[in-house]
Order: structure tokens, then C-alpha cells, then sequence
């Protein structure tokens, strides 16, 4: 972020063009913590900003999202795995025994708990169960135009998603 910053501008002196110098800000501001970026187009804002507001997309979940719902696994065969996947699904906490050549499940088990923040091994485990529970989608903090910068006072703010900001 910060090369982008000093490339467009830290101010009014230094700016590429008239206001670059607000894109840099909000860049540093607007989105701290979270991911930021830049959207390039030759397109009207009237088109882009609608899109974007209604662009999500559901994804896997990362480490430290917050499990949405609990999961669990119930016991007996678990026919999407094969034999070789026995020492991984180990491996990430999953207690599964290989019986006839089949990972099987020897009781219920607790993969992630609603409210409970998700660690490495259950994101994996989700993943490989191809559980999507993040909802992956964009903030509009700001766009520049025709040497003018318009900040965008908008919140998009659900309690459960990755969110990667613009």
C-alpha cells in the first residue's frame, strides 16, 4: 500500500493529479487492518458502485473467522475421503480409524462451535468437507473521477464475513 501511496501522492505538493492525494488518505485510513485496494475502470460510477454493493461470494472460511453455525460430523463411513487422506484427516484432529480400506468415524464429532473463532486445522478440515461459511465481498470507501475524489459513506458491515476492502 504504501508504494501506491507515495506513486499517487501523500499530499498536495507531491500529487500525480489534482486530489490523487485523497485516494492515498483513504487508502491509509479508511480501511485500516483490512485488506485495500485499487479498482481501475473506464466505466461511470452509476454502473460500478451498484455492482460492487451487490457483489458477495460465498468462500471458505479463514483462520479467526467466527463459525456461523456448530458442525458436526456424525459417525459411520465417510465415503468422500479415500484411504490415503487416513494420516491427514488425523492429522487436523479428526479421530477416523481405516477399516476395509474405508476412513471410518467411530463416534460424533464437534467440528467447529457457533461464536467460536475457527483455528488452522478446523479452516482446513471445513475445506476439505467443501463447507463454505464466509461470505466474501467489497467496501467501496471512496472513488476518484475527472480530478475529484468522492468519498463513499456507506456500511456494509455484516457480523460474519472476510471482508476485503477497495
Amino acid at each position: 500500500v504504501k508504494p501506491t501511496m507515495v506513486a499517487l501522492g501523500k499530499n498536495e505538493d507531491n500529487e500525480y493529479r489534482h486530489s490523487l492525494h485523497l485516494v492515498s488518505n483513504a487508502l491509509e485510513k479508511s480501511a485500516k487492518g483490512a485488506h485495500r485496494g485499487l479498482f481501475f475502470t473506464n466505466n461511470k460510477h452509476e454502473k460500478i458502485l451498484p455492482y460492487f454493493e451487490q457483489f458477495k461470494v460465498t468462500t471458505f472460511a479463514k483462520t479467526g473467522f467466527v463459525a456461523t453455525t456448530t458442525y458436526v460430523i456424525r459417525k459411520g463411513v465417510l465415503n468422500q475421503f479415500v484411504f490415503s487422506q487416513e494420516f491427514v484427516l488425523k492429522k487436523l484432529g479428526l479421530p477416523v480409524v481405516l477399516r476395509n480400506g474405508r476412513i471410518t468415524l467411530d463416534h460424533d464429532h464437534v467440528i467447529c462451535e457457533k461464536g467460536q473463532p475457527l483455528k488452522p486445522e478446523q479452516c482446513k478440515l471445513i475445506e476439505l468437507l467443501n463447507i463454505t461459511l464466509a461470505t466474501f465481498s467489497l467496501s467501496i470507501h471512496g472513488y476518484w473521477t475527472g480530478d475529484e475524489f468522492y468519498e463513499c459513506v456507506h456500511n456494509n458491515s455484516d457480523d460474519n464475513k472476510e471482508n476485503d476492502d477497495d
